[in-house]
């Protein structure tokens, strides 16, 4: 590993004075915890932050909380050498943009999560430098519309992905198209009008599916969603206030499923197959607060199915 020569002899100084990296990192505007390896910079402006901020070589986790910042610069973390990063937080910033070469040499990061940014897109790259990253949320970004379809591609340790209060309109088809799947996605209180057909790539990492809440307009929940997924044990489709009817096998692709969440939604009894649980036994089936249902489908009457209305 190689060490910017300022940084060096800024180590050096500090030495000599019988001062930590961590001590001299406490003397700029972010709060340091040597013992959680961690840098706070909470309501510093970022310019301030640029300026006088040194950060400890074993900084493990960054968080950036309100500080007028619009981008991440360029080789943030060769400048800063700042290699053994693991989790970064932008929360409450005017980000508008990323880029990959801000993540350079950032490569050990696991998690990575941008909450209430300004960004509308993401490169298509932006990801690319993170290949060890396993955690990735986007939560409450009001002008984030569309995700990029290659996103994701080259990161095998992807284990989570959250989409949470953005006004995200479609799923690009080939998404998940990776080697390695994340176990865990959900798309929370977003705009999404349509989810394409076997998105998921017959996925059998996959254990939990959650789509809360779309303002979107879905109708229908498709009998080409959730092809193949064999390792989801819940599926979470709820709070859809148009959504009346369930294609015939939509969950045949499930046969691991053990949650199945419909509660919130708008189903008519005839919306739901008479046969629609039979490959998913047992299973529990949560059909609370759909008013159009006053009584239990006959689907609910499969033996090994509990359904709860």
């Amino acid at each position: 590993m190689k060490f910017h020569p300022l940084l060096l002899l800024g180590a050096y100084v500090a030495y000599t004075c019988g001062q930590t990296a961590w001590d001299i990192c406490s003397q700029g505007p972010c709060e340091c915890n040597e013992l959680g390896k961690s840098v706070s910079c909470i309501q510093v402006p970022f310019t301030t932050i640029e300026e006088s901020q040194v950060y400890p070589p074993d900084t493990e986790h960054l968080t950036f909380w309100n500080n007028s910042m619009v981008t991440l610069p360029a080789e943030f973390f060769v400048f800063k050498n700042i290699a053994n990063v693991q989790s970064i937080w932008f929360n409450h910033n005017s980000l508008t943009a990323l880029s990959r070469s801000s993540f350079r040499f950032a490569s050990g990061v696991t998690q990575l999560h941008i909450w209430n940014s300004q960004i509308e897109t993401l490169p298509s790259d932006v990801l690319a430098e993170l290949r060890d990253l396993e955690e990735f949320e986007l939560e409450v970004n009001p002008l984030l519309t569309s995700i990029p379809e290659s996103l994701f591609l080259g990161l095998d340790k992807l284990d989570r992905f959250l989409v949470f209060d953005s006004p995200v309109t479609s799923i690009p088809p080939r998404l998940f198209f990776s080697p390695t799947k994340p176990s865990s996605v959900q798309f929370h209180h977003t705009d999404l009008n349509t989810i394409p057909a076997n998105v998921f790539d017959r996925s059998t990492a996959i254990k939990t599916v959650n789509f809360d809440q779309s303002r979107g307009g879905l109708t229908v929940i498709s009998s080409d969603w959730f092809e193949g997924l064999t390792g989801v044990e819940t599926l979470i489709i709820r709070n859809h206030r148009e959504i009346r009817t369930i294609q015939q096998n939509a969950f045949d692709g499930l046969p691991n499923l053990r949650y199945l969440h419909l509660t919130g939604n708008n189903f008519t009894v005839a919306g739901i197959p008479e046969t629609i649980f039979d490959k998913l036994v047992p299973a529990f089936v949560y059909l609370g607060n759909n008013p159009l249902i006053s009584a239990q489908p006959v689907a609910c009457s499969k033996e090994g199915i509990t359904c709860t209305i």
